[in-house]
Protein backbone atom coordinates (compact mmCIF):
# COMPACT_ATOMS: atom_id res chain seq x y z
CA UNK A 1 0.00 0.00 0.00
CA UNK A 2 1.21 3.28 -0.47
CA UNK A 3 2.51 5.44 2.07
CA UNK A 4 0.61 8.68 3.20
CA UNK A 5 4.05 10.79 3.12
CA UNK A 6 3.94 13.41 0.68
CA UNK A 7 6.77 13.86 -2.20
CA UNK A 8 10.15 15.18 -0.80
CA UNK A 9 10.09 18.72 -0.27
CA UNK A 10 6.56 19.09 -2.24
CA UNK A 11 4.36 21.62 -1.38
CA UNK A 12 1.82 20.60 -3.66
CA UNK A 13 -0.70 19.15 -1.74
CA UNK A 14 -0.48 21.83 0.66
CA UNK A 15 -0.63 24.57 -2.06
CA UNK A 16 -4.13 23.12 -3.21
CA UNK A 17 -5.21 22.88 0.28
CA UNK A 18 -5.06 26.39 0.26
CA UNK A 19 -6.71 26.93 -3.23
CA UNK A 20 -10.05 24.75 -2.74
CA UNK A 21 -10.68 27.25 0.91
CA UNK A 22 -10.34 30.03 -1.72
CA UNK A 23 -12.15 28.21 -4.56
CA UNK A 24 -14.99 27.63 -2.06
CA UNK A 25 -16.32 31.13 -2.27
CA UNK A 26 -16.03 34.13 0.48
CA UNK A 27 -15.92 34.91 2.99
CA UNK A 28 -13.77 32.42 4.45
CA UNK A 29 -11.38 33.12 7.80
CA UNK A 30 -8.39 30.75 7.80
CA UNK A 31 -5.23 30.59 10.71
CA UNK A 32 -2.20 29.25 9.73
CA UNK A 33 -0.02 27.89 12.27
CA UNK A 34 3.46 26.59 12.77
CA UNK A 35 6.99 26.86 15.09
CA UNK A 36 9.23 29.84 13.81
CA UNK A 37 11.34 29.04 10.94
CA UNK A 38 8.78 25.88 9.08
CA UNK A 39 8.37 28.11 5.80
CA UNK A 40 5.02 29.46 6.88
CA UNK A 41 6.30 32.35 4.89
CA UNK A 42 7.84 30.80 1.71
CA UNK A 43 4.25 28.51 1.53
CA UNK A 44 2.31 31.26 1.85
CA UNK A 45 4.91 33.00 -1.35
CA UNK A 46 3.35 29.87 -3.77
CA UNK A 47 0.01 30.37 -2.65
CA UNK A 48 0.04 33.64 -3.89
CA UNK A 49 1.46 32.91 -6.93
CA UNK A 50 -1.61 30.88 -7.61
CA UNK A 51 -4.20 32.79 -6.24
CA UNK A 52 -6.65 33.97 -8.91
CA UNK A 53 -7.92 36.88 -7.23
CA UNK A 54 -6.55 40.11 -5.81
CA UNK A 55 -4.09 39.27 -2.84
CA UNK A 56 -2.56 41.37 0.04
CA UNK A 57 0.21 39.64 2.13
CA UNK A 58 1.69 41.78 4.24
CA UNK A 59 4.49 40.74 6.35
CA UNK A 60 4.18 42.23 9.98
CA UNK A 61 7.37 43.44 12.37
CA UNK A 62 7.30 43.71 15.82
CA UNK A 63 6.68 47.45 15.55
CA UNK A 64 4.21 49.32 17.99
CA UNK A 65 0.62 49.95 17.26
CA UNK A 66 1.80 53.00 15.20
CA UNK A 67 3.76 51.64 13.01
CA UNK A 68 1.68 48.52 12.26
CA UNK A 69 -1.13 50.48 11.32
CA UNK A 70 1.20 52.62 8.92
CA UNK A 71 2.81 49.47 7.13
CA UNK A 72 -0.87 47.51 6.69
CA UNK A 73 -1.97 51.17 5.16
CA UNK A 74 1.19 51.78 3.30
CA UNK A 75 0.74 48.03 1.72
CA UNK A 76 -2.47 47.97 0.84
CA UNK A 77 -2.25 51.05 -1.07
CA UNK A 78 0.26 49.84 -2.55
CA UNK A 79 -1.47 47.06 -4.04
CA UNK A 80 -5.04 48.44 -4.03
CA UNK A 81 -4.84 51.91 -4.47
CA UNK A 82 -7.02 53.90 -2.92
CA UNK A 83 -9.48 52.78 -1.16
CA UNK A 84 -12.29 54.02 1.26
CA UNK A 85 -12.41 53.41 5.23
CA UNK A 86 -15.83 53.22 6.36
CA UNK A 87 -17.24 55.55 8.51
CA UNK A 88 -17.96 54.09 12.07
CA UNK A 89 -20.03 56.89 14.23
CA UNK A 90 -21.70 54.38 16.28
CA UNK A 91 -17.73 53.57 17.36
CA UNK A 92 -16.63 55.03 20.67
CA UNK A 93 -13.87 57.03 20.16
CA UNK A 94 -11.64 54.83 22.42
CA UNK A 95 -8.39 55.83 23.89
CA UNK A 96 -5.06 55.55 21.36
CA UNK A 97 -5.77 55.03 17.89
CA UNK A 98 -9.66 54.12 19.07
CA UNK A 99 -11.66 53.10 15.38
CA UNK A 100 -9.33 53.62 13.02
CA UNK A 101 -7.91 49.84 13.38
CA UNK A 102 -11.67 48.77 12.94
CA UNK A 103 -12.30 51.27 9.59
CA UNK A 104 -8.42 49.98 7.45
CA UNK A 105 -9.45 46.48 8.11
CA UNK A 106 -12.73 46.92 7.20
CA UNK A 107 -12.06 49.07 4.08
CA UNK A 108 -9.05 46.39 3.12
CA UNK A 109 -11.55 43.64 3.31
CA UNK A 110 -14.09 45.74 0.91
CA UNK A 111 -11.54 46.41 -1.34
CA UNK A 112 -10.38 42.81 -2.15
CA UNK A 113 -13.96 41.73 -2.47
CA UNK A 114 -14.36 44.40 -5.29
CA UNK A 115 -17.61 44.24 -6.87
CA UNK A 116 -18.19 40.43 -6.02
CA UNK A 117 -17.95 39.63 -10.22
CA UNK A 118 -14.84 37.72 -9.92
CA UNK A 119 -12.35 35.55 -8.10
CA UNK A 120 -12.33 36.04 -4.08
CA UNK A 121 -9.77 38.62 -2.85
CA UNK A 122 -7.00 37.23 0.00
CA UNK A 123 -5.37 38.95 2.85
CA UNK A 124 -2.92 37.62 4.78
CA UNK A 125 -1.64 38.90 7.85
CA UNK A 126 1.51 37.21 8.23
CA UNK A 127 2.80 37.72 12.50
CA UNK A 128 0.03 38.04 13.60
CA UNK A 129 0.81 36.99 16.79
CA UNK A 130 3.25 40.70 16.63
CA UNK A 131 0.13 42.42 15.50
CA UNK A 132 -1.96 41.33 18.55
CA UNK A 133 0.84 42.13 21.06
CA UNK A 134 0.78 45.40 19.70
CA UNK A 135 -2.82 46.39 19.80
CA UNK A 136 -4.39 43.80 22.37
CA UNK A 137 -7.89 44.98 21.27
CA UNK A 138 -7.40 43.79 18.18
CA UNK A 139 -8.88 40.17 17.99
CA UNK A 140 -12.17 41.63 19.35
CA UNK A 141 -12.41 44.37 16.72
CA UNK A 142 -11.47 42.43 13.95
CA UNK A 143 -13.83 39.39 15.02
CA UNK A 144 -16.64 42.23 14.80
CA UNK A 145 -15.58 43.69 11.33
CA UNK A 146 -15.33 40.11 10.21
CA UNK A 147 -19.33 39.53 11.21
CA UNK A 148 -19.87 42.68 9.12
CA UNK A 149 -18.04 41.13 6.70
CA UNK A 150 -20.14 37.93 6.71
CA UNK A 151 -23.52 39.78 6.85
CA UNK A 152 -22.73 41.13 3.35
CA UNK A 153 -21.48 37.92 2.17
CA UNK A 154 -18.46 39.42 0.64
CA UNK A 155 -16.10 36.94 -1.48
CA UNK A 156 -12.86 37.48 0.75
CA UNK A 157 -11.07 35.70 2.71
CA UNK A 158 -8.66 36.19 5.21
CA UNK A 159 -5.72 34.41 6.77
CA UNK A 160 -3.85 35.03 10.17
CA UNK A 161 -0.18 33.69 10.73
CA UNK A 162 1.35 32.96 13.69
CA UNK A 163 3.58 30.73 15.43
CA UNK A 164 1.67 29.11 18.10
CA UNK A 165 -1.34 27.16 17.61
CA UNK A 166 -3.63 28.97 19.97
CA UNK A 167 -6.01 31.84 18.92
CA UNK A 168 -7.04 34.79 21.51
CA UNK A 169 -9.98 34.55 23.35
CA UNK A 170 -12.36 36.73 21.12
CA UNK A 171 -11.95 33.89 18.80
CA UNK A 172 -13.37 30.80 21.14
CA UNK A 173 -16.71 31.04 19.71
CA UNK A 174 -15.61 29.99 16.44
CA UNK A 175 -16.15 26.57 15.05
CA UNK A 176 -12.79 25.18 13.84
CA UNK A 177 -12.37 23.22 11.31
CA UNK A 178 -8.96 21.28 11.08
CA UNK A 179 -7.47 20.41 7.35
CA UNK A 180 -4.58 18.38 6.64
CA UNK A 181 -3.77 18.95 10.31
CA UNK A 182 0.08 18.98 10.79
CA UNK A 183 0.30 18.94 6.44
CA UNK A 184 3.71 19.59 6.12
CA UNK A 185 4.80 16.85 8.24
CA UNK A 186 1.76 14.69 7.16
CA UNK A 187 1.65 14.37 11.07
CA UNK A 188 5.18 12.32 11.75
CA UNK A 189 6.43 15.05 13.96
CA UNK A 190 5.38 13.42 17.27
CA UNK A 191 4.31 15.81 18.81
CA UNK A 192 2.26 13.27 20.94
CA UNK A 193 2.41 9.32 21.70
CA UNK A 194 -1.20 8.80 22.37
CA UNK A 195 -2.73 10.30 19.18
CA UNK A 196 -4.34 8.39 16.33
CA UNK A 197 -2.06 7.76 13.19
CA UNK A 198 -0.69 10.83 12.06
CA UNK A 199 -0.75 12.15 8.74
CA UNK A 200 -4.88 11.85 8.39
CA UNK A 201 -6.71 15.27 7.73
CA UNK A 202 -8.73 16.48 10.16
CA UNK A 203 -11.27 17.34 6.87
CA UNK A 204 -10.73 16.85 3.28
CA UNK A 205 -10.44 19.89 1.09
CA UNK A 206 -13.46 18.97 -0.70
CA UNK A 207 -15.68 19.89 2.44
CA UNK A 208 -13.92 23.28 2.94
CA UNK A 209 -16.07 24.58 0.09
CA UNK A 210 -19.47 24.60 2.36
CA UNK A 211 -17.36 25.18 5.51
CA UNK A 212 -17.90 28.94 5.63
CA UNK A 213 -20.31 30.46 8.49
CA UNK A 214 -19.97 33.24 10.84
CA UNK A 215 -18.38 31.30 13.37
CA UNK A 216 -15.96 28.86 10.95
CA UNK A 217 -12.76 28.75 10.89
CA UNK A 218 -10.60 26.53 8.81
CA UNK A 219 -6.91 25.85 10.84
CA UNK A 220 -3.83 25.05 8.59
CA UNK A 221 -1.01 23.47 10.95
CA UNK A 222 2.88 23.01 8.45
CA UNK A 223 5.28 21.27 11.20
CA UNK A 224 8.67 19.84 10.70
CA UNK A 225 9.63 18.02 7.63
CA UNK A 226 8.80 14.89 7.40
CA UNK A 227 11.82 11.67 9.14
CA UNK A 228 12.30 10.40 5.76
CA UNK A 229 12.41 13.12 4.04
CA UNK A 230 14.53 15.13 6.29
CA UNK A 231 16.93 12.08 6.08
CA UNK A 232 18.12 12.15 2.64
CA UNK A 233 17.61 16.25 2.30
CA UNK A 234 20.59 15.88 4.56
CA UNK A 235 22.55 14.63 1.49
CA UNK A 236 22.49 10.53 2.65
CA UNK A 237 24.32 7.94 0.90
CA UNK A 238 22.21 5.18 2.06
CA UNK A 239 19.26 4.39 4.30
CA UNK A 240 21.60 4.13 7.27
CA UNK A 241 23.35 7.34 6.80
CA UNK A 242 19.50 8.56 6.10
CA UNK A 243 18.23 7.43 9.24
CA UNK A 244 21.61 8.82 11.51
CA UNK A 245 21.42 12.20 9.53
CA UNK A 246 17.54 12.83 10.57
CA UNK A 247 18.50 11.65 13.63
CA UNK A 248 21.63 14.17 14.65
CA UNK A 249 20.48 17.36 12.21
CA UNK A 250 16.70 16.98 12.58
CA UNK A 251 13.73 17.50 11.12
CA UNK A 252 13.18 21.50 10.99
CA UNK A 253 13.77 23.44 7.79
CA UNK A 254 16.09 25.49 8.57
CA UNK A 255 18.69 22.44 9.17
CA UNK A 256 18.85 21.69 5.90
CA UNK A 257 22.20 22.01 4.23
CA UNK A 258 21.84 25.64 2.83
CA UNK A 259 21.32 25.22 -1.38
CA UNK A 260 20.93 28.11 -4.24
CA UNK A 261 16.90 29.11 -4.12
CA UNK A 262 14.63 26.20 -6.00
CA UNK A 263 18.07 24.10 -6.24
CA UNK A 264 17.17 20.38 -5.27
CA UNK A 265 18.88 18.76 -2.38
CA UNK A 266 21.93 17.22 -3.44
CA UNK A 267 22.16 13.68 -2.67
CA UNK A 268 24.59 11.40 -2.09
CA UNK A 269 26.60 14.14 0.03
CA UNK A 270 30.31 14.20 -1.04
CA UNK A 271 31.37 15.01 3.19
CA UNK A 272 30.99 12.08 5.60
CA UNK A 273 28.81 12.53 8.61
CA UNK A 274 31.20 13.54 10.81
CA UNK A 275 32.66 16.06 8.51
CA UNK A 276 29.30 17.54 8.15
CA UNK A 277 29.04 17.61 12.02
CA UNK A 278 32.28 19.09 12.71
CA UNK A 279 31.76 21.70 9.85
CA UNK A 280 27.91 22.76 10.80
CA UNK A 281 27.57 21.91 14.34
CA UNK A 282 30.87 22.14 15.86
CA UNK A 283 33.22 24.53 14.37
CA UNK A 284 32.12 28.37 15.91
CA UNK A 285 31.74 29.37 12.31
CA UNK A 286 29.34 26.66 11.65
CA UNK A 287 25.54 27.61 10.75
CA UNK A 288 23.80 25.55 13.28
CA UNK A 289 26.63 26.07 16.21
CA UNK A 290 23.95 27.72 18.12
CA UNK A 291 20.66 27.04 16.29
CA UNK A 292 18.88 25.98 19.27
CA UNK A 293 19.62 29.27 21.00
CA UNK A 294 19.20 31.20 18.41
CA UNK A 295 15.59 30.02 18.00
CA UNK A 296 14.83 30.08 21.63
CA UNK A 297 15.86 33.64 21.62
CA UNK A 298 13.87 34.37 18.96
CA UNK A 299 10.48 33.41 20.76
CA UNK A 300 11.19 34.09 24.59
CA UNK A 301 12.69 37.16 26.17
CA UNK A 302 14.58 35.07 28.72
CA UNK A 303 15.71 31.57 27.82
CA UNK A 304 17.40 30.03 30.39
CA UNK A 305 14.73 28.27 32.14
CA UNK A 306 13.67 27.11 28.78
CA UNK A 307 16.84 25.74 27.51
CA UNK A 308 17.36 24.22 31.32
CA UNK A 309 14.02 21.99 30.51
CA UNK A 310 15.33 21.29 26.88
CA UNK A 311 18.68 20.55 28.74
CA UNK A 312 16.86 18.02 30.65
CA UNK A 313 15.26 15.69 28.07
CA UNK A 314 17.72 16.06 25.77
CA UNK A 315 19.07 12.32 26.67
CA UNK A 316 15.86 10.68 27.44
CA UNK A 317 11.92 11.69 28.09
CA UNK A 318 11.26 12.74 31.55
CA UNK A 319 7.96 12.75 33.47
CA UNK A 320 7.02 15.60 35.77
CA UNK A 321 8.94 14.65 38.79
CA UNK A 322 11.81 13.52 36.88
CA UNK A 323 11.53 16.82 34.94
CA UNK A 324 11.66 18.45 38.27
CA UNK A 325 14.47 16.64 40.39
CA UNK A 326 16.80 17.40 37.09
CA UNK A 327 16.41 20.98 37.56
CA UNK A 328 16.96 21.24 41.12
CA UNK A 329 13.84 20.04 42.78
CA UNK A 330 11.11 21.95 43.77
CA UNK A 331 7.28 22.61 43.10
CA UNK A 332 6.54 21.15 40.25
CA UNK A 333 3.85 23.71 39.40
CA UNK A 334 6.85 26.29 38.66
CA UNK A 335 7.96 24.73 35.57
CA UNK A 336 3.75 24.65 34.13
CA UNK A 337 4.27 27.69 32.06
CA UNK A 338 7.28 27.01 30.72
CA UNK A 339 6.67 23.71 29.35
CA UNK A 340 3.00 24.84 27.83
CA UNK A 341 4.69 27.93 26.24
CA UNK A 342 7.51 25.34 24.76
CA UNK A 343 5.02 23.18 23.44
CA UNK A 344 3.13 26.03 21.77
CA UNK A 345 6.15 27.04 19.80
CA UNK A 346 6.85 23.46 18.50
CA UNK A 347 10.12 22.98 20.70
CA UNK A 348 8.50 20.39 23.27
CA UNK A 349 6.67 16.98 22.64
CA UNK A 350 3.98 16.34 25.30
CA UNK A 351 3.56 12.49 25.16
CA UNK A 352 0.30 10.09 26.55
CA UNK A 353 0.75 6.17 26.90
CA UNK A 354 -1.01 5.04 24.17
CA UNK A 355 -5.65 5.60 24.33
CA UNK A 356 -4.70 6.94 27.90
CA UNK A 357 -7.31 9.46 28.53
CA UNK A 358 -6.68 13.41 27.39
CA UNK A 359 -6.14 14.11 31.59
CA UNK A 360 -4.12 11.64 32.38
CA UNK A 361 -0.63 12.34 34.49
CA UNK A 362 1.09 9.67 32.55
CA UNK A 363 3.11 12.16 30.31
CA UNK A 364 6.31 12.47 29.26
CA UNK A 365 7.64 15.36 27.95
CA UNK A 366 10.61 15.25 25.42
CA UNK A 367 11.97 17.28 22.29
CA UNK A 368 10.07 17.44 19.08
CA UNK A 369 13.16 17.97 16.89
CA UNK A 370 16.08 15.44 17.15
CA UNK A 371 18.59 17.67 16.30
CA UNK A 372 17.86 19.76 19.74
CA UNK A 373 18.25 16.59 21.36
CA UNK A 374 21.79 15.75 19.93
CA UNK A 375 22.50 19.92 20.40
CA UNK A 376 21.62 19.86 24.09
CA UNK A 377 23.07 16.61 24.92
CA UNK A 378 26.19 16.78 23.59
CA UNK A 379 27.27 20.57 22.15
CA UNK A 380 26.01 22.30 25.09
CA UNK A 381 28.04 21.16 27.40
CA UNK A 382 30.90 21.37 24.92
CA UNK A 383 31.07 24.89 23.79
CA UNK A 384 33.37 26.57 25.90
CA UNK A 385 36.02 23.32 25.50
CA UNK A 386 35.10 23.61 21.36
CA UNK A 387 36.27 27.21 21.87
CA UNK A 388 39.83 26.05 23.27
CA UNK A 389 40.48 22.33 21.17
CA UNK A 390 39.89 21.27 17.95
CA UNK A 391 36.13 20.28 17.02
CA UNK A 392 37.73 16.59 15.32
CA UNK A 393 38.73 16.15 18.76
CA UNK A 394 35.51 17.38 21.05
CA UNK A 395 33.42 14.89 18.43
CA UNK A 396 36.38 11.96 18.82
CA UNK A 397 36.22 12.53 22.54
CA UNK A 398 33.37 13.88 23.80
CA UNK A 399 30.39 13.14 21.63
CA UNK A 400 31.12 9.74 19.15
CA UNK A 401 31.11 7.76 22.64
CA UNK A 402 27.61 8.68 23.47
CA UNK A 403 26.48 8.53 20.04
CA UNK A 404 24.95 5.16 20.04
CA UNK A 405 22.35 5.76 23.39
CA UNK A 406 21.54 8.99 21.03
CA UNK A 407 20.81 6.98 18.37
CA UNK A 408 18.88 4.17 19.80
CA UNK A 409 16.67 6.93 21.55
CA UNK A 410 15.99 8.53 18.06
CA UNK A 411 15.55 4.92 16.37
CA UNK A 412 12.27 4.32 18.56
CA UNK A 413 11.07 7.75 17.96
CA UNK A 414 11.16 6.99 13.74
CA UNK A 415 9.74 3.56 14.27
CA UNK A 416 6.95 5.40 16.31
CA UNK A 417 7.06 7.54 13.16
CA UNK A 418 6.79 4.75 10.51
CA UNK A 419 4.44 2.73 12.54
CA UNK A 420 2.01 5.83 12.07
CA UNK A 421 2.45 6.90 8.23
CA UNK A 422 3.78 3.52 6.66
CA UNK A 423 2.95 0.67 7.97
CA UNK A 424 0.68 -0.39 4.50
CA UNK A 425 3.97 -0.58 2.85
CA UNK A 426 4.95 -3.66 5.24
CA UNK A 427 1.79 -4.47 6.78
CA UNK A 428 -1.50 -5.48 5.88
CA UNK A 429 -3.47 -2.57 6.86
CA UNK A 430 -2.12 1.22 7.57
CA UNK A 431 -2.20 2.29 11.37
CA UNK A 432 -5.72 3.53 13.51
CA UNK A 433 -3.19 4.32 16.37
CA UNK A 434 0.67 4.57 16.80
CA UNK A 435 2.50 5.82 20.38
CA UNK A 436 4.46 3.77 23.25
CA UNK A 437 3.02 2.29 26.25
CA UNK A 438 4.27 2.96 29.59
CA UNK A 439 3.26 3.53 33.62
CA UNK A 440 2.27 0.31 35.10
CA UNK A 441 2.57 -2.71 33.00
CA UNK A 442 5.20 -3.63 30.38
CA UNK A 443 6.99 -0.12 28.41
CA UNK A 444 7.10 -0.68 24.97
CA UNK A 445 8.51 2.38 22.90
CA UNK A 446 6.55 1.41 19.99
CA UNK A 447 3.05 0.03 19.93
CA UNK A 448 -0.07 0.27 17.74
CA UNK A 449 -3.37 -1.41 16.15
CA UNK A 450 -3.61 -1.02 12.47
CA UNK A 451 -6.99 -0.52 10.34
CA UNK A 452 -7.65 -4.18 10.19
CA UNK A 453 -7.31 -4.72 14.19
CA UNK A 454 -4.19 -6.45 14.49
CA UNK A 455 -1.82 -5.27 17.37
CA UNK A 456 2.10 -4.51 16.91
CA UNK A 457 4.47 -4.58 19.20
CA UNK A 458 7.86 -2.74 18.79
CA UNK A 459 11.10 -3.88 19.77
CA UNK A 460 14.09 -1.80 19.36
CA UNK A 461 17.91 -2.75 18.75
CA UNK A 462 20.61 -0.76 21.32
CA UNK A 463 23.99 -0.12 19.68
CA UNK A 464 25.26 -0.43 15.97
CA UNK A 465 26.07 -4.05 15.90
CA UNK A 466 25.12 -7.58 14.67
CA UNK A 467 20.79 -7.48 15.82
CA UNK A 468 20.83 -11.32 17.70
CA UNK A 469 17.59 -13.27 18.69
CA UNK A 470 17.23 -11.65 21.94
CA UNK A 471 15.52 -8.88 20.66
CA UNK A 472 12.42 -11.12 19.23
CA UNK A 473 12.87 -13.17 22.84
CA UNK A 474 12.21 -9.41 24.37
CA UNK A 475 9.61 -8.86 22.02
CA UNK A 476 7.81 -11.92 23.23
CA UNK A 477 8.63 -11.28 26.85
CA UNK A 478 7.00 -7.96 26.90
CA UNK A 479 3.85 -8.96 24.60
CA UNK A 480 3.08 -11.86 27.20
CA UNK A 481 3.22 -9.14 29.73
CA UNK A 482 0.92 -6.38 28.47
CA UNK A 483 -2.61 -6.13 28.52
CA UNK A 484 -2.55 -4.04 25.26
CA UNK A 485 -4.28 -5.56 22.64
CA UNK A 486 -4.53 -8.79 25.05
CA UNK A 487 -7.26 -11.70 23.62
CA UNK A 488 -6.05 -10.81 19.94
CA UNK A 489 -5.43 -13.01 17.63
CA UNK A 490 -3.49 -11.10 15.36
CA UNK A 491 -0.89 -10.09 17.52
CA UNK A 492 2.56 -9.13 15.27
CA UNK A 493 5.99 -8.43 16.89
CA UNK A 494 8.17 -5.75 14.76
CA UNK A 495 11.69 -5.82 15.15
CA UNK A 496 13.47 -2.21 14.55
CA UNK A 497 17.34 -2.39 13.65
CA UNK A 498 19.83 -0.56 12.27
CA UNK A 499 22.94 -3.27 12.54
CA UNK A 500 23.07 -5.90 10.41
CA UNK A 501 20.46 -8.99 11.62
CA UNK A 502 22.14 -12.17 12.65
CA UNK A 503 21.05 -15.52 10.48
CA UNK A 504 19.48 -16.76 14.03
CA UNK A 505 17.33 -13.43 14.35
CA UNK A 506 15.96 -14.01 10.78
CA UNK A 507 14.99 -17.55 11.70
CA UNK A 508 13.36 -16.40 14.60
CA UNK A 509 11.57 -13.19 12.68
CA UNK A 510 10.50 -16.01 10.13
CA UNK A 511 9.14 -18.46 12.68
CA UNK A 512 6.60 -15.97 13.98
CA UNK A 513 3.84 -15.67 10.74
CA UNK A 514 2.85 -11.84 11.21
CA UNK A 515 6.55 -10.72 12.91
CA UNK A 516 8.47 -8.23 10.56
CA UNK A 517 12.33 -7.24 10.16
CA UNK A 518 11.94 -3.51 9.95
CA UNK A 519 15.35 -2.33 8.92
CA UNK A 520 17.08 0.93 7.87
CA UNK A 521 15.40 0.25 3.66
CA UNK A 522 12.17 -0.23 5.31
CA UNK A 523 12.44 2.44 7.90
CA UNK A 524 13.78 5.13 5.44
CA UNK A 525 12.31 3.98 2.04
CA UNK A 526 13.89 4.18 -1.12
CA UNK A 527 16.22 6.86 -1.97
CA UNK A 528 13.75 10.45 -3.66
CA UNK A 529 14.22 10.68 -7.12
CA UNK A 530 16.11 14.04 -6.57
Amino acid sequence: MASREPGPLSRGEEVEAFLEIVRGGGPGLVHLHGPEGVGKTAYLREVRLRLPGPTLHIDLPPLEEAALHAVIEREAEAVLGSFARPERPDLLPLPGMGPRWSRLLEGVLVALAGSGGGPPGVLILDGFDDLVRARRRLPSELVEVWERVVRRELPVHMTMVTRGRELPDAFEGFDVLDVLEGFVASGDSGASGASGASGRSGASTASVASSASSTRLTRLAMGPLPFRTAGWAHGASDPLDAFRRWAIFGDHPAHLPKRPVGSKPSRPSTESLAASVIRRVLEPSGDLFDAPLRRLRGVVNAPARYAGILAAVAGDDRDWSGMAEALGGGPGSRLAPYIQRLEAEGLLAVRLPLEAPEGSRRRRYGPVDPFFSFWFRFVLPARSRLLRESPTRVWREAIEPGLDAHLDRWLAEAGRRWLANHAGEALPAPARVAGGLWGDEVDFEIVGRLENGQVCYGAVQRGSGPAGPELMAEARRRMDRTRFGIGRQARAPLIFVRGEPSAELRREVAREPLAELIGPERLMGAAPPW
